[in-house]
């Protein structure tokens, strides 16, 4: 899980990928913020609990800028599972930034603060409270017209539909597809964009998918990207099928079943199951049982099978 934030963070952090994360969820695609107009923020903020020091850290954040004038400071947090203490989280990250402002001597323009969380979550939806007074179960009816709310901002990237999805430009958009496509187990296709993050990419979805095949294939694909001037998602998805042939029958003979390309399929089993199936049909066609015992009782002799096969 830690691992999975680290590449979360570092995806986000590329000024391409940050602004068109906002831009395709606030704006629908527009370009309203360009990367260039985007400065690393300060993340790490302190606050006080019973008499002690506290630190709090947001996951990216960064200046949107004009020049010297800030418009704003824009954080994002990455959430996996449902947090019902999200409003609280979020005021505290808020409150500590514009804290921040008072103390900037070189910045008199107060800027608003804004907060993103991003639901990487495939198995359930965000169903818990999505503002203060909806975490505050209990507030005394006298007081509550006193009460402000507070409202946070939650995006549920695995249930982004094609129109959302069709408003991001950068390689975030290819983790929103494999997301949607993790949750409704659809067989994941790519795309054809050019990738600009290549091994960030792969390792995020190495662990989304719980795939190593990722990894595998990052040489071969970063070798592509040079010699053609680029890699896509379709080129990962071709090079995966090809490399998951032989690893996917391994798998799938000892575990049962294959778990599938990236989104719980299970085509490298069935793939070595049609394999196997076809050499042990002509062997008993042909009477040869001493090889037909052979197959089936030494692995390495049946995957030397299963190979010259597909070749």
């Amino acid at each position: 899980m830690a691992d999975k934030d680290v590449l979360e963070k570092t995806l986000e952090s590329y000024n391409d990928v940050f602004a068109d994360i906002v831009n395709g969820f606030l704006f629908h695609g527009k370009q309203v913020i360009k990367e260039e107009d985007l400065t690393d923020a300060q993340t790490f903020s302190m606050y006080k609990a019973d008499k002690k020091s506290l630190a709090q850290d947001r996951d990216v954040a960064k200046y949107w800028q004009k020049g010297r004038i800030r418009l704003s400071f824009i954080g994002l947090e990455n959430q996996t599972e449902p947090d019902a203490n999200m409003p609280l989280r979020v005021i505290g990250y808020d409150g500590a930034a514009y804290r921040a402002q008072l103390q900037d001597d070189g910045h008199s323009e107060l800027y608003p603060v804004l907060t993103l969380v991003l639901y990487f979550g495939t198995k359930k939806r965000w169903k818990t409270a999505r503002t203060l007074k909806g975490r505050l179960k209990s507030i005394p009816p006298e007081l509550k017209p006193f009460i402000n709310d507070y409202k946070i901002n939650v995006f549920e990237l695995a249930w982004a539909d094609d129109k959302t999805i069709g408003a991001f430009k950068s390689d975030f958009r290819d983790v929103l597809e494999f997301l949607r496509c993790k949750r409704t187990r659809v067989r994941y296709a790519g795309t054809d964009r050019q990738l600009q993050h290549v091994h960030e990419v792969l390792e995020l979805l190495r662990l989304i998918s719980a795939d190593d095949t990722f990894t595998r294939v990052e040489p071969e694909l970063i070798k592509r990207q040079t010699e053609r001037g680029g890699t896509s998602m379709c080129d990962v998805v071709d090079m995966i099928r090809k490399e998951g042939f032989a690893s996917g029958e391994r798998q799938g003979f000892a575990n049962g079943e294959r778990q599938g390309f990236a989104n719980g399929e299970r085509q490298g089993f069935a793939d070595g199951r049609d394999s196997l199936y076809t050499i042990l049909t002509a062997l008993q066609a042909e009477g040869r049982s001493d090889e037909l015992v052979r197959v089936l009782s030494d692995r390495s002799y049946m995957e030397k099978l299963l190979a010259e096969q597909k070749r």
